[in-house]
């Protein structure tokens, strides 16, 4: 601690808190103006007084690696300075994993973020006691910004804000209303709650609209414009697993991709992620977040434990949605499960993924994402998942899938073709082709064959396949040698077989062109 002030204060009874425990100060201890003390537990404090002036705290709040909320409270609960961290802060790979301090930059602007906080540069990895190595002026110039708006209740609206704001607050309109009755929350004094006049109904969204709020160095936001509902509870089929990477490059991380599909507006923090144990039980149970945080219709979300080495790899410039638990379920190389889940236990969403769904031609896979096709195809149809294009570097986290192609199903035909050209050389576009079917009953038996122009069989996608009422067959241009090919025009003879005997196709002429 620093006492920044012109008055002594005796520490006696303040307590400090991390986001699950609580430590006291029972002894006596006059903290001088512009003085420094160490807090630790009484098992250091041997150790610690070496260094300099340090006080055992009874109770030292643990404090968790990945990131964690501190709280300096006076004996009477008033709040004098709280913080919360997390490993990024440390702006440095190594020294995140441990051995080193964050340090402050500026002590006289206490309530900036993240920019005021890096890793110790001393020798030993901290300065306790001591002047902090990093110590400097923080020129402060960047303006709050709006991170997200949710419905509390019916009637109250809470922002979330990018940094601690000062009073008087902004000027906030929602659907064309201003709002004047805002109260700043403590502890970071980054969340704004506000009132509506009337209650908000489910599953409809306001437009939000923020300007003049001003953080600690008076640096104002500007404007502000963003949607904001009242959540709902995920059904399944309303969120999907929409791609996900299991086989990252060296050093890299594992991510999966969430869709919301639905019109809801859906609490991430009522989310979890989890796989299946060799035993087929549901295992590894990970929840993403432990406060609010939406997940608009037609949002993306990303989960992974390093989006920093995400946005590196992938060049992402904005994701919607993103979360890092501190760990993921395992998601083997070869093939594994995914599987999303309610609050409540109720599965969402679920994959049983195989390495072989990538694209015939994709001889090393690390690096590449599986990205599904349609979000209104089913989860586990091998044919509604493709490997990433060329073109999107391979993986698309937190925006849309480079293979993405709409629902072409078509009513009055029992087949139907997603286009008729192929260009299968993994830049995104037209690199496979998508035969969809429907059958009036469940018992076909179904062929697809390729033939070149002079009537030459070069392909059997499909061979007596029990077919459902509906799916989709995906063929990439490889042919039954297990390479492509060449450019030119082919014939496709789609052709069912009923119980009965009967039998009936269809014929279409398509291109492969490089």
């Amino acid at each position: 601690l620093r006492n920044r002030s012109r008055t002594a204060w005796n520490l006696r009874n303040w307590t400090i808190s991390s986001s699950t425990t609580t430590g006291r100060i029972n002894g006596t201890y006059l903290l001088q103006p512009d003085s420094l003390v160490v807090l630790c537990s009484s098992g250091a404090l041997s150790s610690y007084q070496l260094l300099g002036p340090t006080i055992s705290v009874s109770g030292f709040p643990a404090l968790d690696n990945e990131g964690d909320t501190l709280q300096l409270r006076s004996p009477s609960g008033k709040l004098v300075h709280a913080l919360a961290w997390d490993k990024s802060w440390y702006r440095s790979e190594l020294k995140e994993d441990g051995g080193f301090s964050l340090e402050m930059l500026d002590d006289g602007r206490p309530c900036a973020g993240s920019e005021n906080w890096k890793a110790s540069i001393n020798d030993r990895g901290a300065t306790p006691g001591k002047t902090n190595s990093v110590r400097s002026s923080l020129k402060d110039s960047t303006p709050p910004h709006l991170l997200f708006a949710y419905f509390r209740d019916s009637i109250t609206l809470r922002l979330v804000m990018s940094e601690t704001l000062s009073e008087p607050l902004g000027d906030l309109i929602v659907d064309g209303n201003r709002l004047t009755l805002q109260v700043l929350q403590p502890p970071l004094f980054n969340v704004v709650d506000a009132v509506t006049p009337l209650p908000q109904k489910p599953e409809q969204l306001v437009e939000v609209s923020a300007r003049g709020y001003r953080d600690c160095s008076q640096n104002q936001l500007k404007q502000a414009e963003l949607k904001a509902g009242v959540f709902s509870t995920a059904l399944p089929g309303d969120l999907v697993i929409n791609e996900i990477l299991f086989d990252p490059p060296t050093n890299g991380y594992d991510y999966v991709e969430i869709y919301n599909k639905s019109g809801k507006n859906i609490d991430i923090a009522k989310l979890r992620l989890a796989n299946r144990g060799t035993d087929g039980r549901i295992a590894s149970i990970t929840p993403l977040r432990a406060h609010p945080y939406p997940l608009l219709p037609g949002e993306y979300l990303l989960i992974t434990e390093d989006s920093a080495w995400i946005k590196k790899y992938y060049g992402i410039i904005q994701i919607s949605r993103t979360v890092e638990p501190s760990s993921l379920p395992s998601f083997p190389d070869d093939g594994g499960e995914v599987i999303l889940m309610g609050d409540q236990g109720n599965i969402l969403d679920e994959l049983h993924y195989d390495d072989q769904w990538h694209f015939d031609l994709v001889t090393n896979r690390r690096g590449i994402s599986l990205e599904r096709i349609s979000p209104s195809g089913p989860t586990q149809e091998a044919s509604n998942w493709h490997s990433a294009s060329t073109s999107s570097g391979f993986g698309t986290p937190g925006y849309r899938n480079s293979q993405y192609r709409a629902n072409t199903r078509s009513d009055d035909s029992f087949f139907s073709l997603s286009g008729r050209i192929i260009s299968p050389d993994m830049d995104g576009r037209d690199d496979f082709l998508l035969v969809d079917y429907r059958f009036p009953n469940p018992g076909y038996l179904l062929n697809i064959r390729i033939f070149t122009l002079a009537g030459q069989l070069v392909a059997y996608p499909v061979n007596n396949l029990l077919a459902g009422t509906t799916g989709t067959i995906m063929w990439g241009g490889v042919g039954q040698t297990s390479s492509l090919l060449p450019p030119g025009h082919y014939v496709i003879v789609a052709q069912y077989f009923s119980r009965e005997g009967s039998s009936k196709g269809q014929k279409f002429v398509i291109s492969i062109v490089r």
